[in-house]
């Protein structure tokens, strides 16, 4: 399809918020406005023409899709939706440009943060069930899967953490339907065993893992973390995964490089961590596909910011000026404290 109705469907591919509720208008004019200026000074007759056709485009576009449309699916199934629900603010739609959203690829994520952050528990009378405890920030990850598959979330008693539980046995089923093949961590693996063992459910096991997968971002929502310090007056941002056992984050170095340390503190973990700003890239790259659902995408939008405010070195800047104030806007971000 040729030029301008090729620019309109490329700037179709990108979202907006659902809890914005803007027009397919706003939509474009936040898409494409940058793509837009330049355009102006490169060029301007182009975009003049650009501006003429528009109309037209969008409703041979509008028609030939109105069968996809659905205002009130909230789902990223649909190329041409003019209103997704996502958490995120824009996005292209593709798997290509953007984020992974197959089913496939969420199980895979379910797998990771379950090897991290849960158990799979066969009662003494043969009853499954799955329980996830995260901190309480974290509650938005524990939410989307109360929704896919049922089960319920609750704050656990003098701990500031919640516990999704699922116990019902349909919705285990369709649980191991999903993780089956998925699962990795060496503790997990055996829970699996039992508890496929007791179904009469033939268990899968993995396959070598590659970075097309989601079991990382799970995992990382689990046992990763996402922090800076300040070392000979520079700051030093540092990501990292920790496990009690080498096997089972020696994956993170393979896939993304960095280093893998023995700890001795709090009984002994492997702990895996990048620092190099080319493996932050990388690893947050990684991200951009296959998303973390976990309070830490938080910190991972602001990546950026850090490297930006890093460079001008704000974190030394004069109290009281504009990089001094930049840089205490950047660590209440950082913090959760606005």
């Amino acid at each position: 399809m040729g030029w301008p109705v090729d620019k309109v469907i490329y700037l179709l591919k990108w979202t907006i918020c659902w809890n914005s509720e803007d027009t397919l208008v706003n939509t474009l004019y936040i898409s494409g406005i940058m793509v837009t200026l330049l355009a102006l000074n490169l060029y301007p007759y182009k975009v003049k023409i650009l501006s003429m056709a528009a109309p037209a485009c969008l409703l041979f576009l509008m028609l030939r899709n109105k069968h996809e449309a659905k205002q009130d699916n909230q789902q990223v199934t649909k190329r041409f939706n003019f209103l997704v629900g996502t958490s995120e603010t824009t996005r292209p739609l593709s798997f290509k440009q953007g984020f992974a959203l197959d089913d496939d690829s969420w199980n895979e994520w379910l797998a990771g943060l379950i090897d991290g952050d849960g158990s799979l528990i066969l009662s003494k009378s043969g009853y499954p069930s799955c329980e996830i405890t995260m901190s309480l920030q974290d509650e938005h990850a524990l939410a989307i899967i109360k929704q896919k598959l049922g089960g319920s979330i609750k704050v656990r008693s003098g701990a500031k953490a919640l516990r999704y539980r699922l116990h019902n046995k349909k919705g285990m089923l369709e649980l191991i339907n999903r993780i089956n093949g998925k699962i990795r961590h060496t503790s997990r693996v055996k829970q699996l065993e039992h508890m496929c063992s007791n179904l009469n459910i033939r268990i899968i096991y993995p396959l070598a893992i590659t970075k097309n997968n989601g079991w990382f971002s799970g995992f990382f929502d689990a046992d990763g973390t996402i922090t800076y310090s300040i070392k000979n007056n520079q700051p030093q941002l540092t990501i990292s995964v920790t496990n009690k056992l080498l096997v089972d984050v020696i994956a993170f170095r393979d896939i993304f490089g960095g280093n893998v340390y023995f700890d001795k503190g709090q009984n002994g973990y492997y702990k895996w961590s990048i620092q190099s700003k080319d493996d932050i890239e990388l690893f947050k790259s990684y991200l951009l596909i296959y998303p973390s659902y976990s309070n830490k995408k938080k910190r991972l939008f602001l990546i950026g910011w850090y490297y930006e405010l890093k460079a001008l070195k704000a974190h030394s800047a004069l109290p009281g000026s504009c990089l001094a104030k930049a840089w205490i806007k950047f660590n209440n971000k950082w913090n959760n404290r606005g």
